[in-house]
């Protein structure tokens, strides 16, 4: 059992970020870059993220859309659940097939240049995919450049610090200007025989649209065209090529996220979402090697993936775990029944081995509110199911919807109070192990929360007693840089215990202290913080007092702290 005499320092960071292999789910909306989301970190004074991308996105798919067949016109479908491959049309270009290829053809009597064409979609955006899998697009096409007309084979990749738009690489046949910011243009020699291979990833340089650290989003044909000029440009084959996948691109991200992240000041730590073998799992271990979904032929239960994850040493969380429900043509009671349901199922299975759980969802997810999240969470907790809970954005792209408003949790970590930076990975997940965690909006939170029991013990701890032992204990919530109108919640098995709107008394530290009186088999405390507008703004880990002559399960070893 440990000592409560360890001094903790609670590091802020986002736990649930996606960049170099996700683009946005949206078909035209570019996805984010690590460099934009470390950007947003330092915008808000945070030293550590997580960048946890789609593991399946990280090798061939197993529906990959990397080929085009020109034969079934303007869209094909890949796979029987009817997955989309095609081309969507931008201005007003004018197209027709002939069995092998498809023609565009665009004019213009303005004297500026007017552009029209086509660009690449697949459904789930199964195109898509990093450049350190080295992208190489092999296309043929036949252009023949003529006075007043181009044709601009356009790649878009992702979003750029600070403006948040995406790169482009611009292949263009004829002169072309481009002021745009992370815009580069590469001349292109007409080929003899009309085959071209565009090199995405080395052409993408580090200073201006940031090199490997891009997703390929899509490829836009476009011709442009002036002054009465016709053009007409014809593909007949369309082939990504990226030779690299799984633990290879991973290792890949991790080297060059730490390059990116030494830049801000900022410590990067890169894992992935288990997301191809059930359930999706956020695993927050380096030392756990990516899934090889095509070695093991894409299939692979929840329950090997977390044995996959145990084997190597890891820990992983359960993410976003209700899906998505028609919550709004129900009552609450309604509502609460499928919560319970949800909870019996987690209780029974010890959520699969799980150490942590998604639950900080301000604006709510999937039909579910904050409250909802919190309720599946207190009905575990009372189970006995140790489950550290955290919030978190899952943001796909750097928008300020993701980190200032909307889903913008993270996560306060703890690490001792004397370790320098960069604290280590395997510190901050001893923690996660043990609940030694707070969750909350980084806009509104400014100062330090610490949330213990009477000796000492930190939030997440769990407290042995013996059977009838009934005595109250204390406990202390302590908030600093708290705003008047700020409303503190304590919540103890899972009921409001105690609320109060602060006021300029209470702040702008604010001490408060309380007692549990465990009557329960497991009974625990944890404290909440809403905004004068009424946004939860803060969640605490729980505090555990088991009476453990009765408690039939195993106590987990982080957790276990001895009264003083």
């Amino acid at each position: 059992m440990k000592s409560v005499k360890t001094r903790y320092t609670y590091h802020c960071m986002p736990m649930h970020l996606h960049a170099g292999h996700e683009p946005d789910r949206t078909r035209t909306q570019p996805g984010a870059s690590m460099e934009s989301h470390i950007y947003r970190a330092s915008q808000l004074g945070m030293r550590y993220i997580r960048i946890t991308d789609h593991d399946v996105r990280m090798g061939r798919k197993r529906c990959p859309a990397d080929d085009f067949d020109f034969s079934r016109g303007m869209r094909q479908y890949k796979d029987a659940s009817g997955g989309e491959l095609g081309w969507e049309t931008e201005g007003s270009p004018v197209i027709s097939f002939d069995g092998t290829g498809m023609r565009l053809s665009a004019s213009s009597a303005s004297e500026e240049w007017e552009c029209s064409g086509v660009y690449f979609i697949s459904s789930g955006k199964r195109h898509t995919v990093s450049l350190l899998a080295d992208v190489v697009l092999h296309l043929g096409l036949d252009f023949a450049p003529a006075a007043d007309t181009r044709l601009l084979l356009d790649v878009q990749l992702s979003q750029r610090p600070p403006e948040m738009t995406p790169a482009h690489l611009i292949y263009a046949f004829g002169d072309w200007q481009t002021d745009d910011p992370h815009s580069i243009v590469i001349p292109v020699t007409p080929s003899a025989d009309g085959r071209y291979a565009l090199n995405v990833s080395a052409d993408a340089p580090v200073e201006k649209v940031g090199g490997k650290d891009n997703v390929f989003d899509t490829l836009r044909v476009v011709l442009a065209t002036r002054r009465g000029a016709q053009a007409h440009v014809r593909l007949d084959s369309l082939h990504i090529e990226h030779p690299y996948g799984f633990d290879e691109v991973l290792c890949r991200q991790r080297a060059l996220a730490r390059t990116i992240g030494q830049r801000y000041g900022i410590e990067t730590f890169v894992t992935s979402e288990i997301s191809g073998a059930g359930h999706h799992k956020n695993c927050f271990s380096s030392c756990v090697p990516c899934i090889d979904y095509e070695a093991c032929g894409y299939k692979i239960t929840q329950v090997e993936a977390a044995a996959h994850v145990k084997r190597h040493g890891g820990i992983f969380a359960y993410n976003h775990p209700f899906v998505k429900t028609e919550t709004e043509t129900m009552t609450p009671a309604q509502v609460s029944e499928i919560v319970a349901r949800y909870a019996s199922e987690f209780i029974a299975s010890r959520l699969w081995g799980a150490v942590l759980m998604e639950v900080g969802f301000p604006v709510g997810r999937y039909g579910f509110t904050i409250g909802h999240y919190l309720q599946l969470w207190d009905l575990m907790s009372l189970a006995g199911v140790f489950i550290t809970g955290y919030g978190d954005s899952d943001a796909h792209s750097s928008g300020a919807r993701g980190w200032f408003t909307g889903n913008n949790f993270a996560s306060w970590t703890a690490a001792d109070a004397d370790i320098p930076f960069p604290v280590p990975e395997e510190v901050f997940n001893d923690s996660l192990q043990a609940g030694r965690l707070y969750m909350g909006d980084p806009v509104f939170l400014q100062g330090a929360v610490e949330f213990s029991a009477g000796s000492g013990e930190p939030m997440g701890a769990v407290i042995p007693i013996k059977a009838g032992d009934n005595a109250p204990r204390s406990m202390t919530l302590r908030v600093q840089e708290a705003k008047p109108g700020w409303r503190m919640r304590i919540v103890v098995d899972g009921e409001e215990a105690a609320s109060m709107v602060l006021d300029g008394e209470k702040v702008p530290d604010l001490t408060y202290s309380f007692e549990v009186s465990p009557t329960r088999v497991v009974s625990f405390a944890r404290a909440e913080l809403y905004s004068a507008e009424g946004r939860c703004i803060m969640v605490t880990n729980p505090i555990y007092l088991v009476k453990t002559d009765e408690y039939a399960g195993e106590l987990p070893e982080a957790r276990l702290y001895t009264e003083e």
